[in-house]
């Protein structure tokens, strides 16, 4: 496969985990646009990525646990067991580490795009600026 077919590849699957995760659409209770598919989205993308942008791989670990964490929880919707158990401390670590998570993954993104956008079209800082938004906005819902 040649670099811009797994660039596109790459960054097509960023954009439908990015749909998965910000898209709600409810059985009842229960996501049928779960947000564990989304991370897997963002997996698959650093899987296709990493060759052109090298930091993304310090991703995988991250992606992978949020991944796992996500489809826990929607599957105790689907089956809820009783468990009465505080998680707030979990759910601060995961709350974190979605923060960084998405931070870091759309500078990297902005990165690949300033080596392949366009004369003039800024790309790059349009992702900056959506990323420090999102981040602000994640933050403000987590506190």
């Amino acid at each position: 496969m040649t670099d811009v077919q797994n660039l596109y590849k790459g960054l097509t699957r960023a954009a439908w985990g990015y749909f998965f995760l910000y898209f709600d659409i409810n059985l009842g209770s229960v996501s049928i646009l779960p947000a564990f598919v989304g991370y897997i989205l963002f997996l698959s993308a650093i899987h296709y990525l990493k060759e052109e942008e090298k930091e993304l791989s310090l991703l995988l670990t991250l992606v992978k646990i949020l991944a796992a964490w996500h489809a826990i929880t929607w599957l105790i919707k689907w089956f809820p067991i009783g468990i009465n158990v505080n998680l707030q401390f979990i759910t601060l670590i995961i709350n974190v580490t979605n923060l960084y998570f998405h931070f870091q993954l759309l500078t990297n993104l902005s990165y690949i795009a300033k080596r392949h956008q366009e004369d003039g079209l800024e790309l790059d800082q349009k992702l900056l600026q959506y990323r420090t938004l999102q981040t602000v906005m994640l933050t403000i819902v987590t506190v």
